[in-house]
């Protein structure tokens, strides 16, 4: 019988940029250091106009190229615009400037995992840490390249000791709740997420962490607590499939195949190109008789790449 594909971990991920040792103002969205000629660059930043903020960071820094803080405030802009090529030379040009300064070095970290050279970041971050081993945001990059090379007990330990520096750092315990989920630490998981919740951050990250609890506290067997958390999650963002095929998850797993079969539905009007929602609602389809619609639905999923279960069902003589 088809099982399903699992839970989908859904996270919002934060990639905080750090400023260097001139006197500076950080935020989770970027940070950027503070110069007398820079003030009114960062003063447009602050107020969100990135794109003015951009050109005059442009315009000082090619006043002054050798400037660290210019081409770091630079590639800060960059990499937040999604230019993160562009961005990496910027970071890279204050690193050259300022050797061994560990913010730069995060930075660089940073732009590689946009660019998705996990390795490479990799690099970056353990030579920051090496440089500053007291700064929580190197850990915490180093976690962020761990998850993505499937090194998640590594990911916990520098989410974990991201949060022993830093105990004001939301991201960092939601991370670092979000390991613990990994690797099957539910328990953990749901302690973290709870503490998390209660910091009051962003409705779409609270939200998140709902649904990340939820799927913990399943895996637990604790249905209506996860069911519940659901509920809070789709309050704060009603617009996230994820949080809708997880219920229909947890449905499923109370074998309430009709109600899965619902919220598989409400998960796939949200998101149309979700093979894993219609692979799931297949599955439902069958359990309560209906092969027509069954069928239909794994020939949706086998268009968008995912045949396997289409050719077992034929194979079985279920599907045409």
């Amino acid at each position: 019988m088809f099982k399903g594909y699992g839970f989908l971990l859904f996270f919002v991920l934060a990639l905080p940029f750090c400023c260097g040792c001139v006197a500076g103002k950080q935020n989770r969205s970027g940070a950027l250091e503070l110069s007398a000629s820079g003030v009114e660059a960062a003063a447009f930043y602050t107020k969100g106009d990135f794109d003015k903020s951009l050109a005059l960071y442009r315009e000082l820094s090619a006043a002054d190229p050798n400037n660290p803080v210019y081409l770091n405030n630079l590639g800060v802009l960059l990499l937040e615009g999604g230019r993160a090529e562009e961005a990496l030379k910027a970071f890279e040009g204050a690193s050259i400037q300022a050797p061994g300064n560990a913010d730069y070095l995060i930075n660089i970290g940073f732009a590689h995992v946009r660019i998705g050279d996990y390795d490479e970041a990799l690099v970056f971050f353990n030579r920051a840490i090496r440089a500053a081993p007291g700064k929580a945001r190197g850990h915490y990059g180093k976690g962020i390249a761990s998850l993505e090379l499937n090194e998640p007990e590594i990911a916990l330990g520098c989410f974990r000791r991201a949060t022993v520096l830093d105990p004001a750092d939301a991201e960092s315990l939601f991370m670092k709740a979000y390991a613990e989920q990994i690797n099957g630490l539910w328990q953990d998981a749901i302690n973290d997420y709870s503490a998390y919740l209660v910091l009051g951050e962003n409705n779409r990250q609270q939200a998140n962490a709902y649904s990340n609890r939820a799927l913990c506290a399943f895996k637990l067997g604790r249905y209506q607590s996860g069911m519940s958390d659901l509920s809070e999650a789709m309050q704060l963002d009603d617009s996230v499939a994820v949080f809708y095929y997880n219920r229909a998850l947890g449905n499923q797993m109370q074998q309430h195949f009709e109600a899965a079969v619902d919220d598989y539905t409400r998960a796939i009007s949200r998101k149309t190109d979700f093979p894993e929602a219609y692979l799931n609602r297949a599955e439902m389809h069958f359990l309560i008789g209906d092969s027509v619609k069954g069928c239909s639905d794994l020939r949706r999923a086998c268009a968008m790449g995912f045949c396997e279960a289409q050719k077992r069902y034929k194979a079985a003589g279920k599907c045409k």
